[in-house]
């Protein structure tokens, strides 16, 4: 959904999606994927990952598409 492919950035830029789900906690997950093609991979968000849940966006840090 991003790109270009293989774009690295000198310093970590925020990705951000809007959504609008419902986010109460108890039926409400966020997923990032990466991969090519058909093939996706879950990205799992670390302590080390900067990352927001909105009620309207979700952000996310990231050094490279």
């Amino acid at each position: 959904m991003c790109g270009p492919q293989n774009l690295h950035f000198d310093v970590p830029v925020e990705l951000r999606l809007p959504h609008s789900a419902s986010n109460n906690g108890e039926n409400w997950s966020f997923a990032l994927k990466s991969g090519t093609g058909n093939e996706w991979n879950r990205t799992t968000l670390d302590n080390d990952t900067s990352s927001l849940v909105t009620d309207k966006y979700v952000s996310v840090k990231i050094d490279h598409f």
